[in-house]
């Protein structure tokens, strides 16, 4: 039987490739007549990592950094999209295609898996950049979202000045 896929979970860091990553997604979004919801997790620094950025920068400026990177992320994924949908489909209206788009905190892998029952998503699209001696040893996102999940993962290729 061919699977149905109706909704789609495009993972993103919002690199310089993650045009050429949802362009996959957004393809197979057509195919299918599937919902996509865009996912950006952010990484989150540890205790001692904070405490360092506090002691140089002064107590709570890290809480303002950060509130305003969220929102800069948030702006930054609904512009990427729009623009996306305006120059190469043609549509102005990228909510009929995008069902929603997330921004969190936490450990992309973990996050990544933890929404895929969330959303409900049939299918998980995203890049893989080219792999250090760190990713070989440790496992890439990709990698480690391949091993958790439960239903399929898209893993787009992507090189640095890719876009294709």
């Amino acid at each position: 039987m061919i699977p149905k896929l109706k909704k789609i979970l495009f993972c993103t860091q919002l690199g310089p490739n993650s045009t050429l990553v949802f362009r996959h997604a957004f393809a197979i979004a057509s195919a299918f007549g599937a919902k996509i919801t865009v996912l950006h997790v952010r990484e989150v620094l540890t205790q001692e990592q904070e405490g360092m950025v506090e002691g140089y920068a002064g107590k709570g400026t890290l809480h303002d950094v950060t509130e305003r990177e969220e929102h800069q992320a948030m702006d930054d994924m609904r512009s990427r999209i729009e623009e996306f949908f305006t120059a190469e489909v043609g549509e102005t209206d990228w909510r009929k295609h995008v069902e929603k788009i997330i921004l969190l905190k936490g450990d992309a892998k973990e996050e990544i898996v933890r929404h895929i029952d969330s959303v409900q998503a049939d299918l998980v699209v995203m890049g893989a950049h080219r792999y250090s001696l760190i990713d070989l040893l440790l496992g890439t996102t990709p990698q480690r979202v391949i091993a958790k999940s439960k239903i399929p993962v898209l893993v787009v290729p992507v090189f640095s000045g890719d876009d294709r």
